[in-house]
């Protein structure tokens, strides 16, 4: 069943399945005025540096073998048993100490090596056993500088290590046997598009993808590159994170949207932001994408938080927005987040520019509450709740207020339509003064206000 109740100006929702018998269908010769269209809602927990989290900006997080969360920051790397953190710092000439502290990357081997790519120092190599830091020197033509900025990494399904750097990629293989470096060559087309690697990807048929600053690379046996979308000046080309779809397409995040790639017809579409369109992308400016372990696509924003896919039939997008919130502590903390992560427990991690580390369960999401935001179309429409009925038809909350007319809310995709009086429109609201709701057996919905009396509505 659907529990709904109210407590100064919240509307809280418990969703659960419900049975009901379906209504005959609505005609469609009532429509009333409509404005505004709304969100979901899932709890965040923060750990920052009050927690014992080195930094708040956080770049990269790992889990390990043995089970311990590994948060890379601009100060340090951190540990986390689940009650605390252990940090670890550079220290200049110390050996078995970190080279650099700015942490921008985390991958693991088989064998139990933690890899640790830094901005200004080159890569680490972490002992989990023996609890020290190795550095690693990538002696490859113009890669072999020691303070190598190292931007992803990649253990892939043969144990091989893919270290993503300013000025290439490089490919450490099992045991240390072998070192190969790849590096754009404007004379040779299969070569990489761009010598800045972003975002690297393996998918289910052991296919290299390599996002870059200019274009999408896919890496063939023979040591080759093919390309896709190169010198897009739309954003598209700065291929920023990528993940598999589960039937074969890609995804991938860009500073120009969110595209739908089919590697074998070599077609693909772009989603962007349409501020016209409160389901589209909050943003065009993606940090990080994450496919989670239900199939559900994670969306990470430099500027505005993060969106869960909620529909994508027939190549229409609908999301559902997540964003940080001044009057709720267990919103998200920030809004630029860098890095998405799914623990092995099915918890999601959010690494953020500024706010810390926040942690949810995706499984809690069917319970939050929702607030009227002044100036936000996407919340209830006033802050006194006056009334509610649930038709479980449509699975929408109708929600009535004190002043502010009736708020329909969509309790699968947390989506809000609002309905006022219009004085010009015999068809809308008698008031916008709501006293009560009831919704009849033909599922009309039955309206009472403050001077309007009693109206009937048939919702569509």
């Amino acid at each position: 069943m659907i529990l709904v109740w109210t407590l100064a100006g919240f509307v809280f929702a418990s969703l659960f399945p419900l049975s009901v018998a379906h209504a005959q269908s609505p005609p469609a010769s009532l429509v009333w005025p409509t404005v505004g269209v709304g969100a979901g809602y899932m709890r965040f927990e923060q750990l920052g540096i009050q927690e014992g989290l080195s930094n708040n900006t956080v770049l990269a997080i790992w889990q390990d073998s043995l089970g311990f969360l590994w948060f890379g920051t601009r100060e340090g790397l951190n540990k986390y048993d689940g009650y605390g953190f252990t940090v670890y710092t550079a220290e200049l000439n110390t050996p078995g100490t970190l080279s650099d502290s700015y942490i921008t990357a985390l991958a693991e081997t088989p064998d139990g090596s933690l890899w640790i790519g830094t901005r200004n120092g080159g890569l680490n190599r972490f002992d989990l056993k023996e609890n020290t830091f190795e550095q690693i020197s990538l002696t490859i033509e113009a890669i072999s500088n020691p303070e190598l900025q190292i931007n992803t990494l990649l253990v892939d399904s043969k144990s091989r290590l893919w270290v993503g750097t300013q000025h290439g990629l490089v490919r450490l293989d099992p045991g240390g046997d072998g070192l190969s470096g790849f590096q754009h060559d404007p004379n040779e087309e299969s070569s990489l598009s761009d010598d800045e690697i972003l975002s690297l990807f393996e998918d289910g048929e052991g296919q290299l993808w390599v996002g870059t600053s200019n274009g999408l690379n896919r890496f063939e046996h023979d040591g080759a590159f093919k390309r896709y979308l190169t010198g897009i000046s739309s954003g598209v080309s700065v291929v920023t994170s990528i993940t598999g779809d589960g039937g074969g397409n890609l995804w991938f995040g860009s500073q120009g949207g969110l595209i739908n790639f089919d590697p074998e017809q070599g077609t693909y579409r772009v989603f962007r932001h349409n501020p016209n369109d409160p389901g589209s992308l909050s943003s065009n400016h993606i940090k990080a994408i994450l496919r989670d372990r239900s199939g559900r696509l994670w969306i990470g924003f430099d500027d505005q938080g993060v969106n869960l896919l909620s529909d994508f039939i027939e190549g229409n997008l609908q999301v559902t927005p997540f964003q940080h919130k001044n009057y709720d502590p267990q919103s998200l903390s920030k809004n630029t987040v860098r890095v998405l992560f799914e623990d092995e427990g099915g918890l999601l991690w959010f690494g953020t520019e500024g706010g810390g580390v926040n942690k949810a369960n995706p499984a809690t999401r069917n319970f939050g509450y929702y607030q009227h935001e002044p100036g936000n179309p996407n919340s209830p429409a006033g802050e006194n709740i006056t009334a509610l009925a649930f038709d479980g038809d449509r699975r929408s909350l109708w929600i009535g207020t004190a002043g502010m007319g009736i708020s329909r809310m969509d309790l699968v995709t947390g989506e809000f339509v609002h309905y006022v009086h219009d004085p010009e429109d015999e068809t809308s609201l008698g008031g916008d003064d709501i006293t009560l709701l009831h919704l009849g057996a033909r599922g009309d919905l039955y309206v009472e206000s403050q001077g309007g009396g009693w109206k009937s509505m048939i919702p569509l």
